[in-house]
């Protein structure tokens, strides 16, 4: 899907059900994660600009995926993985965003860089870590504050090849510089690893008028 074709944008929030296998494979396999969040829809990722991110259990709440997309999922098959789903359009607050207005913001990403042999590399350091965050909102957002998170690393098993993710989380504030090229940030998702739960921006509603 092109960016000009993109035209709607939809929030899901998956309640995982961890009396099912599959429920509790996708919490300690990033493979089967992203397996689980793909029934929701009957193309590869990149048709529908796939994005999600799991949040860990806390009181009251259970383990839940917040995923993301351009186009309506739908998640009668995986039912036996879930306690509930919670579907919303925020086509009109993703086309609200205008520029020179400022959000809080939250990112899990995967930052890399590319080494002499073409190989990626993770980023270990928070200067270069904001740096390379800096890098991809150029032009699209201005980032004010933010905070990174120790990296956290987690695996999944792709035709029986071991696959490693190291992630961090941003946090702060942004200025947005461009709200056209925000919004395709937005529903395309920032760096590698978007099949395995990087790239998800979120934010909060402005906080300067």
């Amino acid at each position: 899907m092109t960016t000009a074709a993109i035209t709607e944008l939809w929030y899901s929030l998956l309640h995982l059900d961890l009396r099912n296998s599959h429920a509790r494979d996708a919490l300690t396999d990033t493979q089967a994660m992203h397996k689980l969040v793909q029934q929701g829809f009957d193309q590869e990722r990149q048709a529908h600009n796939i994005l999600y991110h799991y949040l860990p259990a806390r009181p009251g709440f259970a383990h839940q995926i917040l995923v993301q997309a351009t186009t309506r999922p739908g998640w009668g098959p995986i039912n036996g993985t879930l306690l509930t789903v919670d579907v919303k359009e925020i086509t009109n607050q993703w086309l609200s965003l205008r520029t020179g207005a400022s959000y809080r913001f939250r990112l899990n990403a995967n930052p890399t860089t590319t080494d002499s042999t073409g190989r990626r590399r993770a980023i270990p350091d928070p200067p270069n870590q904001t740096l390379w965050l800096t890098r991809r909102l150029a032009g699209a957002a201005d980032v004010k504050q933010v905070s990174v998170t120790a990296p956290v690393t987690r695996t999944g098993n792709r035709e029986e090849a071991t696959v490693t993710h190291r992630a961090v989380t941003y946090s702060g504030v942004l200025t947005v510089g461009d709200a056209d090229q925000f919004r395709h940030l937005i529903a395309t998702g920032i760096g590698p690893g978007k099949a395995y739960g990087h790239g998800l921006l979120t934010i909060a509603p402005s906080i300067t008028t």
